[in-house]
């Protein structure tokens, strides 16, 4: 039976599904057709996978390629899921895609209240109320696992990649910067194939996947989020679903969105550990 020997860890909105689309494209590769499988963050509440079988169902059909993968993004912010995929498989390869952690806890608000998990619209209140929800309070209905909705503490990616070097042999890890792939996607992906050990499959073109969205109506998405209870009752979960995306959503601004101060503060030590980790500075993360 085939079996995983590389794993997307992370981090959300970081350009993990691109990354997984492109990757499931190569001729000498196969990604598991469910993304966020999050079979081993044990210590979550939020796991697509929970039986092994099912696990194992997941690369049935990868046959003899060379790179078998999932990509689950939560598993960076687990404190057990890496250590139980290397009791498992010492050698597997680890991939991180990093991004500004300030810019990735506003687009992970984007990304919860278009999914109905969040529903504070605005990102200020929503950030200032990780207080609150460590507490169990200020929660909507529909939340899958509460500590992603504490931001400050999801998002400190640059903690949680010092965890993960710890954890991870350099050679068996690899790290990609949201903003280089936007910059120069070919050379990102050279680099990774040579990490992987693949072919250059000549890939040229690198199409965006799970693209940042806005609401056009706060009030008409909350009033769908009521419904959602109605047409499950039903059986209608479908029905609405299609009109919710097609009349009620628009792509986010090309523009980076504006950064409460409080929030740049508090991601500044993080932003210093990742630059450590990387080598380098973004000046547009400080």
């Amino acid at each position: 039976m085939p079996e995983p020997n590389t794993f997307i860890v992370g981090a959300p909105k970081c350009g993990t599904t691109s990354l997984a689309r492109w990757l499931a494209e190569h001729p000498q590769a196969y990604v598991s057709p469910l993304k966020e499988p999050h079979y081993f963050n044990t210590d979550h509440a939020f796991r697509n996978v929970h039986s092994e079988a099912d696990y194992q169902a997941l690369f049935a059909q990868a046959g003899s390629a060379r790179v078998i993968a999932e990509a689950s993004t939560w598993y960076l912010h687990s404190e057990q899921a890496v250590p139980t995929i290397l009791r498992r498989w010492p050698r597997a390869r680890f991939i991180v895609c990093l991004r500004d952690p300030a810019e990735m806890a506003a687009s992970l608000h984007a990304h919860f209240l278009l999914s109905g998990r969040e529903h504070i619209a605005d990102f200020l209140q929503a950030w200032q109320a990780a207080p609150a929800r460590a507490q169990g309070r200020q929660l909507g209905p529909w939340v899958s696992e509460p500590a992603y909705l504490r931001y400050p503490d999801s998002c400190r990616i640059g903690s949680q990649l010092a965890r993960l070097q710890q954890q991870v042999p350099a050679s068996q890890l690899h790290l990609v910067v949201l903003d280089d792939v936007r910059r120069d996607p070919r050379g990102q992906w050279q680099q990774l194939q040579h990490f992987l050990g693949l072919d250059d499959d000549g890939r040229s073109d690198f199409p965006t996947h799970n693209a940042g969205q806005r609401l056009r109506s706060v009030a008409l998405h909350r009033t769908l989020l009521r419904l959602r209870g109605l047409r499950a009752a039903l059986g209608l979960q479908r029905w609405g679903r299609g009109l919710a995306k097609r009349f009620n959503r628009a792509p986010r601004a090309a523009s980076a969105p504006r950064i409460p101060a409080e929030v740049r503060e508090h991601f500044a030590p993080e932003v210093s550990l990742l630059f450590a980790a990387l080598g380098r500075r973004y000046s547009e993360w400080e």
